[in-house]
């Protein structure tokens, strides 16, 4: 079941495919559109595996202190609790699709400490219709 577009931040829009908000129990995936010169800002999903796959455009991913270049076609798995983000460097859109081995995959932001929210999570409080904010 996929859900409408949603834009998270200027320059970023995301379709949720699969997450407990549709029904799932143990998987999310969210496929992410970034303007060139946008992305996601440094963040962890602490205990939660993910994986990134690009499928257009090119970016620059970091983990932790270690820099990254993806283009279309490649993957990286991101271990749990490791602090990571990446930003477009390319002149077109960048797409992405993010795999959580979890339904309402956490993540906490590195500019909002303490904040929790669950990427295709349900709560009371919603940051926007993909991202439930943990209570």
């Amino acid at each position: 079941m996929n859900e409408g577009l949603v834009e998270w931040r200027p320059g970023v829009t995301t379709r949720l495919h699969c997450g407990a908000s549709t029904g799932a129990t143990q998987l999310c995936v969210i496929e992410q559109w970034c303007d060139p010169g946008h992305g996601a800002p440094t963040h962890t999903h602490h205990e939660v595996e993910e994986l990134i796959l690009v499928r257009e455009g090119t970016s620059e991913l970091w983990l932790g202190e270690e820099r990254l270049q993806l283009a279309a076609g490649d993957s990286v798995r991101i271990p749990p609790h490791t602090w990571h983000g990446f930003t477009n460097i390319g002149g077109g859109a960048l797409v992405t699709i993010g795999i959580f081995a979890a339904a309402a995959a956490p993540v906490e932001y590195e500019h909002e400490p303490g904040v929790i929210l669950e990427v295709g999570g349900v709560a009371t409080e919603m940051r926007d219709p993909h991202r439930a904010v943990r209570p």
